[in-house]
């Protein structure tokens, strides 16, 4: 449960920065990307963990990837990106 107590962590990739944020619950991440939608566009999209490409994104961008919390321990675990234009 540490983990869930911790900050975001801001890294680069492949020359594009990105934001890894703790495990959030369907809820939280709407009410979060509502909350930075009245500053930034954002293009929001969900994936499997695995399929998760950074070279997909636009460099000028910000990603925030956003791992969600699994329902049941058979669900395959998905991440919700968030690409920040700035």
């Amino acid at each position: 449960m540490f983990r869930s107590d911790c900050f975001d962590m801001i890294i680069n990739i492949d020359e594009r920065d990105a934001i890894l944020s703790n495990y959030k619950n369907e809820f939280k991440t709407q009410e979060y990307i509502e909350s930075l939608r009245e500053f930034y566009n954002i293009k929001e999209t969900t994936i499997q963990a695995d399929l998760f490409n950074i070279n997909e994104y636009d460099k000028d961008n910000i990603i925030q990837i956003i791992p969600q919390e699994r329902k049941t321990k058979f669900e395959k675990n998905k991440f919700t990106i968030l690409e920040i234009e700035v």
